[in-house]
């Protein structure tokens, strides 16, 4: 059967890896040495993450959460797989994307580890309190109080 650090991930697929949750969690993953992935829009990382001591260790990959065929043959190769993405709601935004940015993003990488038998899947969420405006509920004058986008997305993330 093995001890548990026998069957500990050692090849981690993380999304959200250029935000402070994800790059926090590819940066403590380099630090125990596992081979890291980070998948961003970019395929590289922000200067600050570049310019670190960790940021150089990891693999980026061109990739879309939202997109499976820009990273599902990369995922095929790895242990464990953690999403952590997120987007704050911003004025510029509508509600159907803080929503996706919040949920979709989360758990389509999911449904992917789950089809190609990957055997970790960790999602990091997080708790709105009920009172923040604009994070758990807005209002409008059409609509009155509504739950935020960004509420709804992180539930559903969290409910897969």
């Amino acid at each position: 059967m093995g001890t548990p650090a026998q069957h500990a991930a050692r090849r981690l697929m993380v999304f959200g890896g250029t935000g402070m949750v994800g790059s926090a969690i590819a940066e403590e993953a380099v630090r125990r040495g596992l081979s890291v992935t980070c998948v961003t829009r970019g395929g590289a990382p922000p200067a600050h993450i570049a310019s670190s001591d960790w940021g150089g260790a990891v693999r980026w990959l061109r990739g879309d959460a939202l997109e499976p065929d820009t990273y599902r043959d990369a995922m095929r190769h790895h242990d464990a797989v953690v999403t952590s993405v997120g987007r704050l709601p911003l004025p510029s935004l509508t509600h159907e994307e803080v929503v996706r940015d919040n949920g979709d993003t989360n758990i389509i990488p999911g449904r992917v580890a789950r089809e190609l038998g990957v055997p970790r899947l960790v999602v990091v969420g997080a708790s709105i309190p009920a009172f923040v405006p604009g994070m758990a509920f807005g209002f409008s004058p059409s609509r009155g109080v509504f739950r935020a986008g960004y509420a709804v997305g992180k539930d559903r993330a969290e409910a897969f």
